[in-house]
């Protein structure tokens, strides 16, 4: 397998050398919005398909915040492994990820829960401040009703425990695509409700 390097977004952006067609997923069970994942079993209308195979060419942008860089860089790896529309740059704390929002937010924040200074719940409602509708996914170690609350009341888009094992990283990349995906889709809605207002 290729070899990425890469250092935080504030500088530089990791390039990915695997390629997707080497590679064959099977849909997961696990997944949020499978009906909107077009590697699953459901059916969509022609223009729902073909808005997909669209979307699904499009880069795909991920920052993941974690204190470990071990983690990110790992993380990183297997993400664009799984999927070469996937871009990911990382930070090591929130501060950091708020810097990197800019004038170009990524199409999906994940992010670890303990963390110094800012925790994943803090940052999250700090990234609502100005990104309601940004997909953010908790993807932490710290598995407890109270974070999944708390997660949830911040407006969460998504809550994943870390596992040991490769396949939690197909999930995430299961859970990003699905995130993404509704995201976009709600973003040509408005648009296409806005143009037929104006015919």
């Amino acid at each position: 397998a290729g070899s990425a390097k890469y250092r935080g977004c504030s500088q530089y952006k990791r390039v990915s050398n695997f390629n997707q067609s080497s590679l064959n997923r099977s849909p997961s069970s696990e997944t949020v919005s499978s009906r909107s994942d077009p590697a699953t079993n459901c059916f969509y209308c022609d223009s729902h398909t073909q808005t997909m195979r669209f979307s699904a060419q499009q880069e795909i942008r991920i920052l993941h915040v974690d204190d470990e860089p071990s983690i990110t860089d790992l993380t990183a790896t297997f993400l664009e492994r799984e999927d070469n529309q996937f871009s990911v740059e990382t930070a090591t704390n929130a501060d950091e990820g708020l810097q990197c929002l800019g004038d170009r937010p990524p199409d999906c924040i994940v992010s670890d829960y303990n963390m110094p200074g800012m925790d994943g719940i803090e940052f999250l409602q700090a990234v609502r401040e100005d990104h309601p509708d940004l997909p953010f996914i908790l993807f932490t170690g710290k598995g407890s009703e109270e974070v999944a609350s708390d997660a949830i009341s911040a407006d969460v888009t998504d809550y994943l425990q870390k596992k040991s094992g490769t396949e939690q990283y197909e999930l995430l990349a299961n859970r990003i695509r699905n995130a993404v995906d509704a995201r976009r889709e709600a973003k040509r809605a408005d648009r296409r409700e806005q143009l037929m207002r104006l015919t």
